[in-house]
């Protein structure tokens, strides 16, 4: 029974790229561009369809590892996602992608002859421009979906260790389930509404820890760099995260928080406790700085300029 749940859906999100690409091709049929900028598989053969018609060039935005999102993914649906990118990649003038490992596993897996260029998904600049907020009390936060696979569970029982409550922002299947753990065990944990995302940094400038307790149930969760991470990196928050080997690299070398182990609610807490007792101070002038230097949009757009000006 489980064999054919997971046939089924796999089979239906399948049926979703193929429907989502010729609904879009048909809302833009009409248009002839210079370059056709596919975000993600699910607009890839949008952009084949439309430089058949009209000309012109493709980039490839792979903002995720796509045949390997879902935990769900029956193997032969998987196989038949990936020789669907396989043959749509082909034929793109230019791949674009969200960080190294992603970059190196799209090159090695569809023998690219040119590694994808990895522009970061940073917000502006512009709001990264005010001083941070120094508050009486640490203030911890995690924001985005409460969804399978983040984790959050295991934030929430992490508080038996804390004094210090943490702060869930966001929305999802999972927010039922979260509030009874949270309210039924009295764990130390508040839940606060979602923000429009033009406020969402602003926002966080009242917090000073920021949360991104992912667990590796794919390779998509091991190799991600969630937008969340610069958001946090903006509003001048220092980081503790699971151990994810893009974020952790970030993390070390620019000294802007700590690692823990997601499996463990004492780990969390551990970490959470030695931030706020630490040099939190240190780790948030450290965020604030190198967002400004490099992970910011006004940065990262130069090098995706660049990319269109090569294939024109």
């Amino acid at each position: 029974m489980q064999f054919f749940q997971k046939f089924i859906q796999s089979g239906l999100i399948f049926g979703y790229t193929l429907g989502k690409n010729f609904l879009l091709y048909q809302l833009a049929k009409k248009i002839k561009a210079d370059i056709y900028h596919a975000n993600d598989l699910d607009a890839l053969l949008t952009a084949l369809l439309l430089k058949r018609e009209h000309g012109g060039k493709i980039i490839y935005d792979s903002h995720e590892l796509y045949c390997d999102q879902w935990v769900c993914f029956d193997p032969f649906f998987y196989n038949i996602f990936k020789n669907f990118e396989y043959i749509l990649i082909k034929e793109c003038d230019g791949v674009i992608t969200v960080n190294e490992s992603i970059a190196n596993i799209l090159q090695s897996r569809y023998n690219l002859a040119k590694k994808p260029t990895v522009v970061m998904n940073c917000p502006q600049l512009s709001i990264s421009e005010s001083s941070i907020k120094i508050h009486n009390k640490s203030r911890i936060i995690y924001i985005g979906g409460y969804l399978p696979g983040r984790n959050l569970e295991n934030i929430i029982y992490a508080t038996k260790y804390m004094d210090e409550p943490i702060y869930l922002r966001g929305f999802g299947s999972l927010e039922s389930k979260l509030r009874k753990i949270a309210q039924n065990n009295k764990y130390n944990v508040q839940f606060l509404d979602p923000v429009p995302p033009e406020n969402l940094v602003e926002s966080l400038r009242e917090f000073d820890i920021g949360i991104i307790p992912y667990q590796p149930i794919n390779l998509n969760n091991l190799y991600s760099t969630p937008n969340k991470f610069f958001e946090y990196l903006h509003a001048g928050l220092a980081i503790a995260s699971s151990d994810i080997p893009e974020l952790k690299k970030i993390i070390e070398n620019e000294k802007i928080g700590s690692i823990f182990n997601s499996g463990d609610p004492k780990s969390i807490a551990d970490v959470l406790n030695g931030l706020v007792s630490g040099d939190l101070l240190r780790y948030r002038e450290n965020a604030i700085r190198c967002s400004k230097e490099k992970y910011n949009w006004e940065f990262q757009k130069e090098k995706l300029l660049k990319l269109y000006c090569s294939i024109e």
